[in-house]
């Protein structure tokens, strides 16, 4: 980590934790990047090979929506991965201030015929169809992302959309191989993986569907006082209308995020 300075560490998971840092490389002297560092000893030999195989998956994805994976190193046995830094924050915390915003604006009754304090439909749109981009990109490189959520959409200042967090992401020998894992956040999973039946590329479709209703409704498309609620929400499509004051065409789209994407070529 010589070249690099630390500056905060900002997020901890299963597996390790993520540090922003600043570059000290004469010709990059205001240069931020994010290291995600795994300590190898705490791992078994199964979650080594995650680990590694996250970092060959990183270093292949070339797409202006997906974080970019700039270099990876050893040092005393802890892998260092570095990637481009999202300077814009993620999608979540996004959300989080536009909930208060909204609070401060209808008050905590949260009327949901009062249209004020939601996102611009033009600003969830343009969101939409960035990620809807970046998963594209990622199927047709036979990968599923499997934990799409809010808080793994990036930004930038510039309002550019960063999908990242490839930490469970797999990689398909065959665009009609089926992963059988159950991973994701509940929130976002699907039906066929709440089911624990085989999930394809669909399920990404899904979450993707789910975290356009976030955006939306400024709440999450299921929710329920405990998991097994809550599972039986999303297999039985259980959700809430969006707020009234969007269109019949937003709301068609929700019902049909299933499908649309699979039609794409």
């Amino acid at each position: 980590m010589h070249r690099f300075e630390e500056i905060k560490c900002i997020g901890r998971g299963s597996y390790g934790s993520a540090h922003l840092v600043r570059s000290r490389r004469p010709d990059c002297p205001h240069g931020r990047f994010v290291v995600k560092k795994i300590p190898m000893e705490l791992l078994s030999p199964k979650e080594k090979d995650q680990s590694f195989c996250e970092v060959e998956l990183l270093a292949k994805l070339k797409h202006p929506n997906v974080v970019e994976y700039m270099e990876n190193f050893v040092v005393d046995n802890v892998l260092h991965i570095v990637m481009a830094y999202c300077d814009g924050g993620d999608l979540a915390d996004k959300v989080k201030k536009q909930q208060k915003i909204r609070e401060q604006i209808v008050g905590p009754e949260n009327d949901l015929t009062d249209p004020r304090g939601y996102f611009p439909i033009s600003q969830v749109l343009d969101w939409f169809v960035q990620m809807a981009m970046a998963i594209r990109y990622l199927h047709g490189q036979r990968v599923l992302h499997r934990d799409l959520k809010t808080s793994n959409v990036f930004l930038t200042t510039e309002n550019v959309v960063k999908l990242g967090d490839f930490g469970i992401a797999k990689t398909l020998d065959s665009t009609l191989d089926q992963a059988k894992t159950v991973v994701g956040t509940p929130y976002y999973m699907s039906p066929e993986v709440c089911e624990s039946k085989p999930y394809s590329y669909a399920s990404d479709v899904w979450s993707l569907g789910c975290v356009l209703y976030e955006m939306l409704s400024l709440r999450h498309a299921f929710d329920a006082p405990n998991i097994l609620t809550l599972i039986l929400k999303i297999v039985q499509q259980d959700f809430a209308p969006v707020p009234p004051h969007y269109d019949a065409e937003v709301s068609d789209l929700l019902r049909a995020r299933r499908f649309w994407w699979l039609t794409q070529g």
